[in-house]
């Protein structure tokens, strides 16, 4: 990697001019800009020329000399400006076919020097086996989830055995991530058939679904097949449980259909709603089916790049004020993560010691129902040969009235 960086670096200063901190390719704005301002000038050297031709000839005041001199000024004008437009376009041929060269010498550089080195020999922080297996099944799980309309085989049986074979994956989750990825194919082709057979009665996708429909009758210009849907097709749940949508939804739209009025932006609005009819068959799919929505690749990465600032920070600081972890089960700093990902995984900081509770050190509860660490409770303790005073009420307790207490996901 000390070789690479620095070769790469050199490469990549190729695409500067002069070690200047701007990218060759913005030379090219500078040279339009040049360009521009020398067409304005000739411009305003070419009106000059107009008006004292015009004066000239209303007043008959012409004669042989003064004529060859402005036909001169002219030319040369004109002249000026097909110099400035060679220019130009030397230049802009020049700094693209450069910078194109370039990209190409760059692409062939890290084609060939990334395979001189095994990566696994280069990285610090090596997984281990198990976690190495983990992150395997993550991926074929993140392939499975979002990219099965994307393999090199075709047919549902080919799919299953392919992704059986090269990732993995059982055929019965292969089953289920090849249905709901047909399903989902079909609705972007414009064919909801299959999820609207899908769809459970009096269920909110069933009503997007009826509503998309609409929509899309209503884009065809088929007037009476568009009424028809709208009053014969409806939910027999809608009026019931979906008064609010079919307000804000249908009356809208069948109003307009009634007085031949037209719909503003309506494709851009069957998009949207085709979007949410999508994102409702995946997740009520996968809660049916009990599949995780999200795949944990994306979530892992995520929380990754939302706490990488984080890490370059303590970085700095670690190397200036010479500090270090204390346990390798804590982080010595907070991430803020969105609430979508931080309700996987329960923990628990113990209030004395400010750490996480782990499978060796794990949380127990006292009488009075405060909670501690297995580590806080043998302290207070003595290892459990007297009792103590909770650290957050006048309780006393001893360890062998405490308990063993488990997270558990509701």
């Amino acid at each position: 990697m000390s070789i690479l960086l620095p070769a790469l670096k050199l490469e990549l200063d190729k695409l500067y001019e002069d070690g200047s901190q701007e990218p060759l390719i913005h030379k090219c704005k500078e040279d339009t800009h040049e360009f521009k301002t020398q067409l304005k000038k000739l411009k305003a050297h070419l009106n000059k020329h107009i008006h004292e031709v015009e004066a000239s000839t209303s007043t008959n005041n012409t004669n042989v000399e003064e004529s060859k001199k402005r036909l001169r000024r002219r030319e040369l004008v004109v002249e000026k400006l097909n110099k400035a437009h060679r220019q130009w376009d030397h230049s802009m041929k020049k700094n693209c076919k450069h910078t194109a060269q370039q990209h190409t010498r760059i692409n062939k550089f890290l084609n060939h020097k990334m395979h001189e080195f095994d990566l696994d020999l280069v990285y610090v922080n090596k997984l281990p086996p198990e976690s190495r297996a983990n992150i395997d099944r993550a991926i074929s799980f993140h392939i499975s989830r979002y990219n099965v309309g994307n393999l090199p085989v075709n047919g549902r049986q080919e799919i299953i055995q392919y992704l059986n074979q090269v990732y993995g994956i059982t055929e019965d989750i292969s089953e289920k991530f090849v249905q709901m990825g047909q399903i989902v194919q079909d609705m972007k082709q414009g064919d909801t058939s299959s999820c609207v057979k899908w769809s459970r009665d009096g269920s909110l996708l069933q009503f997007e679904l009826y509503a998309l429909n609409a929509m899309q009758l209503f884009q065809h210009g088929d007037v009476l097949q568009t009424y028809e849907h709208l009053t014969e097709n409806v939910p027999a749940s809608a009026f019931k449980y979906r008064q609010l949508q079919v307000i804000t939804q249908v009356s809208p739209l069948l109003t307009q259909l009634l007085l031949g009025q037209k719909i503003d932006d309506l494709e851009e609005k069957i998009q949207l709603q085709l979007n949410k009819c999508i994102s409702l068959f995946t997740k009520e799919y996968c809660s049916q089916n009990k599949l995780p929505y999200d795949s944990a690749l994306f979530l892992i990465i995520l929380s990754g790049v939302i706490s990488f600032q984080f890490f370059i920070k303590y970085q700095s600081i670690r190397a200036s004020a010479h500090v270090d972890w204390t346990t390798e089960d804590e982080l010595p700093f907070d991430v803020t993560l969105p609430e979508f990902l931080t309700h996987f995984h329960p923990i628990f900081i113990c209030p004395v010691l400010k750490e996480e509770t782990t499978l060796e050190n794990p949380p127990y509860s006292l009488p009075c129902h405060h909670i501690l660490s297995k580590k806080s409770l043998d302290r207070l303790s003595k290892n459990g040969t007297c009792t103590f005073k909770c650290p957050y009420c006048p309780v006393n307790a001893s360890k062998a009235k405490t308990g063993r207490v488990n997270f558990v996901m509701l």
